[in-house]
């Protein structure tokens, strides 16, 4: 299943501002993502358990 990723004006914003090789990374890693998502394992994050009320 593939899903798609939709950059908040800020999140572009700040992705912009970083170094173009660190922001290459990070929408490359993002976009793989979008392929699986279930490749990286997040159980370990505090974030993963993380639901907005």
């Amino acid at each position: 299943m593939k899903f798609q990723i939709i950059w908040s004006e800020s999140a572009a914003g700040e992705l912009k501002k970083l170094d173009r090789t660190v922001a290459k990374r990070i929408y490359k890693k993002v976009s793989q993502l979008c392929e699986n998502p279930y490749h990286f394992d997040v159980t370990n994050f505090d974030i993963y358990s993380f639901n907005p009320a």
